[in-house]
């Protein structure tokens, strides 16, 4: 026998529709009925858990944590409420940030609990942002609910060069004769001092090494061995510049892989050497995740398969944690760019939109409103093809 997930959904959906519906209701009205919804929410989890199996546990918290253990077994799941963040400029910034958005989750994968809101980016110096969004509310069944996240904090640009959670980001430490290699970075795939060289034009300093790929048909690795990081998202930057590119062809790849090469988080940078712009650094990004539990080690790795008459340098690769800016959100990085910002004049949105529905048409943020999960060490199982629809919201 397993728990009636069905029949929970839809009682639960139930509960969500007249959570929804008292946003219109008169203040005093509403504030009993709420707390009755979220009274009889709880109790419907309880009951429905305890019907299939006794347990040690019978509080809220064990028998939840029961019900997701089952729907992850079966599996079941609820439809996914994804979220698209877009950052673009306001005018025309002179500062040159690299910016980093994340969806990503505590559990690595993409958030179903993120609101629709436009963050305001203004510069406070060369190096930090203010961020300011909506108002937020003092509880998730406000009838303002949804209308904004309430962030409002300063963040600081990280300086790819010199910060990262591994080591020597920058390339500045070789073999001290040649064929020369990176102390800190594992040549995985090519050979030092041919397909993999040592090359004095960096990103930030012209006059600083960094690392060439010289293509010849076969995959070029360089990693670095980061399986001391803790679990959660990271943002990764690398800076790179197409040199030489008769052929012109190949894909940079860059995230985290264990030992055998296995891509570790599916997320990442990947970048078509063709779509760079010619003798011209550029800064790329992306967001990745590391899992709480490491079976065959973790690297930062790079690669690329290029042509034999392709060139590749790569500079500033780092990894750093990513700030979340409200519970069970969206996170962002900035990374320091050539340029640095402006005093109150750059300034960028960061506009995240539901890929689909309103706030209230999602079952998984309606159920998060009644039982209060988002932050819960027990995901609420969600997919895109789900087997409890939010049609259940009725």
């Amino acid at each position: 026998m397993a728990i009636n997930t069905t029949g929970l959904a839809t009682r639960l959906g139930s509960d969500v529709f007249m959570l929804n519906a008292m946003n219109t209701t008169n203040a005093a009205n509403r504030a009993t009925g709420v707390a009755s919804l979220q009274s009889q929410a709880q109790q419907l989890v309880i009951q429905y858990v305890l019907a299939d199996r006794p347990q040690t546990g019978t509080d809220f918290a064990s028998c939840y944590a029961e019900w997701v253990r089952q729907m992850a077994l079966v599996p079941d799941s609820f439809a996914t409420s994804t979220c698209t963040t877009t950052i673009t400029d306001i005018g025309t910034p002179v500062g040159t940030p690299k910016w980093q958005s994340s969806d990503l989750d505590a559990f690595g994968q993409r958030g179903d609990f993120l609101l629709p809101d436009v963050l305001i980016l203004r510069a406070t110096s060369a190096t930090s942002v203010s961020v300011q969004g909506k108002s937020g509310w003092q509880s998730k069944t406000d009838t303002t609910w949804g209308v904004g996240n309430g962030v409002n904090t300063t963040l600081s640009l990280v300086d790819p060069s010199a910060t990262s959670s591994g080591r020597d980001p920058d390339f500045d430490s070789w073999s001290a004769s040649a064929p020369y290699t990176p102390t800190n970075w594992t040549i995985v795939a090519g050979t030092a001092g041919t397909t993999v060289s040592r090359v004095t034009d960096g990103f930030f300093d012209p006059t600083g090494y960094c690392v060439q790929f010289t293509g010849d048909t076969t995959a070029l690795r360089l990693r670095q061995d980061v399986s001391t990081l803790s679990t959660g998202v990271y943002a990764i930057h690398v800076a790179v510049k197409k040199t030489v590119y008769g052929v012109d062809t190949g894909t940079i790849s860059a995230t985290l892989r264990d030992a055998s090469g296995t891509v570790i988080s599916a997320t990442g940078i990947s970048q078509a050497f063709s779509g760079l712009a010619d003798d011209t650094w550029t800064a790329l990004s992306g967001a990745v995740y590391v899992p709480r539990q490491l079976t065959n080690g973790c690297y930062l790795e790079i690669r690329w398969t290029g042509g034999a008459s392709d060139a590749l340098r790569i500079d500033c690769f780092s990894i750093v944690p990513m700030t979340r800016l409200y519970a069970a959100g969206l996170s962002l990085v900035g990374f320091q760019g050539i340029t640095g910002l402006i005093l109150d004049t750059d300034q960028w949105t960061a506009t995240t939109a539901l890929d689909s529905g309103t706030v209230t048409g999602s079952l998984a943020k309606g159920i998060d409103r009644l039982l209060n999960i988002a932050t819960s060490t027990s995901r609420l199982p969600t997919s895109g093809s789900p087997t409890q629809a939010n049609a259940l919201i009725a």
